[in-house]
């Protein structure tokens, strides 16, 4: 986000004012989210009347369900002066328990306004714009990974950014007994955990061990050879061969190497062209290589590596003409039939500037639709699910993108080119939800759906966790971070 108001202040006229401008708000904030957590503090410390040297009058959240507070965040997405005061807009999340011990979450948004009296800041009034509680007698789920025995041998932290790009994980009946074996990565080594059952037992193995140095990012699983059991192409940030492994009645052994494609991140397995064999899609991110162009729309990455599978673990160039395929920063892909075509398309993810729809054509040939089917989403592509959101039958996609607290407000007390500032917003807002629409395109609902705000959003789950029939959206996201934590 850093990068994107650099660009902004970097392009927009008077941009020394504008800075000084940033500067002074950045520094306002600081001051002020220093009360917002004296606000939270007396909120978790059982008050529910605050005092005059804190609020107005009810000039803060006023809890509906939560009795007893135990997490408290409350923080500026908008901060604007008028006059003596500063208006601001507050995002809000309280997290605790009710009366009858359950778990609650009370969340919302809310419009208001602070001013400062004497050396003291006052919450001066809070008006909810929304306010949702949520509401669970128990945790839905429970941590039990060791227990399992699903733990990587060493619990240390990444040494460098590459590190943070080369964590894995492929979950698959590897060995054919109807259970979920996992695959999971550490730097230079793949570990299989074989799941033994009855219920959640699982012991680690080494699945491949690959030269120090290389990191292994990805184990694409499918049945390469026909015979009935997943086969593994293993990727590594490395410009390295790729391991393909041979399922031997649950044991894999080498059984062929792919030519180098660059830095690859991950990938998917599909039949592209129909014949009823396995081809491949390999995506690069060559963040140990160099850094991106442009923060919005970045062309220096690598082109995605298409091979064609022969059904015997052997794999061959996709014939692609050259300049067809894009050079962008890809993190994940998914491989399903979006447009009702009787076969595939890839869809891709891209970091830095706008995604991908391949659409692979009967004679062969490779056609980007992302655009014309309005699925191209600039932002920072970190992950992607597809499945039926709103149950009409077609299928959408969710994109999980990044949303900053930080920028949201900066962003919205700038000013700039109107395509330019069009652009940064969209960056800025987060995660994106395309619904399906009878005419074939995909319209956005993300922030309308209230689902765009996923964080830093590395990964992203559309699942029925509550088994009612519908589809629920689960987001995982973190990154390393400065001990100033305000961005997140």
């Amino acid at each position: 986000m850093l990068a994107l108001i650099s660009l902004l202040l970097a392009a927009a006229p008077g941009n020394r004012a504008m800075l000084a401008r940033v500067e002074a708000q950045e520094q306002l904030n600081d001051r002020l989210e220093a009360h917002f957590d004296s606000v939270c503090g007396a909120l978790k410390s059982g008050q529910r009347q605050l005092a005059p040297a804190l609020t107005d009058a009810a000039a803060y959240p006023q809890l509906k369900a939560i009795v007893w507070a135990t997490g408290c965040s409350l923080r500026a997405l908008k901060l604007e002066q008028v006059g003596a005061t500063h208006a601001v807009h507050l995002l809000w999340e309280i997290e605790g328990r009710d009366a009858t011990g359950a778990r609650v979450t009370e969340r919302g948004e809310a419009d208001g306004t602070v001013r400062q009296e004497k050396s003291q800041w006052r919450l001066a009034t809070f008006v909810e714009g929304t306010h949702a509680v949520v509401r669970r007698d128990t945790a839905r789920f429970v941590e039990v990974a060791t227990a399992a025995g699903l733990e990587l041998p060493r619990n240390d932290v990444p040494s460098s950014q590459v590190e943070l790009y080369s964590a894995g994980l492929t979950v698959r009946d590897v060995d054919g007994d109807g259970r979920p074996d996992v695959i999971a990565f550490q730097r230079n080594t793949a570990f299989l955990f074989r799941n033994q059952g009855p219920g959640l037992t699982f012991v680690r193995e080494v699945l491949l061990e690959a030269p120090r140095g290389i990191l292994i990012t990805s184990a694409i699983a499918g049945d390469f050879d026909g015979d009935g059991d997943a086969d593994l192409v293993v990727t590594a940030y490395a410009n390295v061969p790729s391991w393909v492994l041979r399922n031997d009645d649950g044991r894999f052994v080498e059984a062929g190497r792919i030519s180098p494609g660059g830095f690859l991140h991950s990938g998917a397995a599909t039949d592209f062209d129909g014949d009823g064999k396995l081809d491949l899609a390999l995506l690069s991110y060559p963040v140990n290589a160099t850094v991106p162009t442009d923060p919005l729309v970045s062309e220096n990455g690598h082109p995605i590596v298409l091979l064609r599978g022969d059904g015997a673990l052997g794999f061959s160039p996709w014939p692609v003409p050259k300049g067809v395929l894009t050079t962008r920063w890809s993190l994940a892909a998914m491989s399903v039939d979006l447009l009702g075509q009787g076969r595939p398309q890839l869809y891709v993810a891209n970091d830095f500037g706008k995604k991908d729809l391949w659409q692979f054509e009967a004679d062969g040939g490779l056609r980007n639709v992302a655009a014309e089917r309005g699925l191209d989403d600039p932002g920072y592509g970190m992950s992607v699910d597809i499945g039926d959101l709103n149950g009409d039958g077609r299928l959408d996609v969710y994109l999980g993108n990044m949303f900053s607290k930080a920028g949201t407000r900066v962003l919205a007390g700038a000013s700039g080119r109107e395509d330019l500032m069009s652009q940064l917003n969209k960056f800025a807002q987060g995660n994106a939800m395309y619904l399906a629409s009878a005419d074939g395109g995909y319209v956005e609902r993300g922030e309308q759906l209230a689902i765009n705000r996923g964080l830093w959003a590395y990964a992203s789950l559309m699942t029925d966790i509550d088994d009612d029939g519908r589809l629920e959206v689960a987001v995982a996201n973190g990154f390393f971070s400065h001990p100033v934590r305000k961005d997140l």
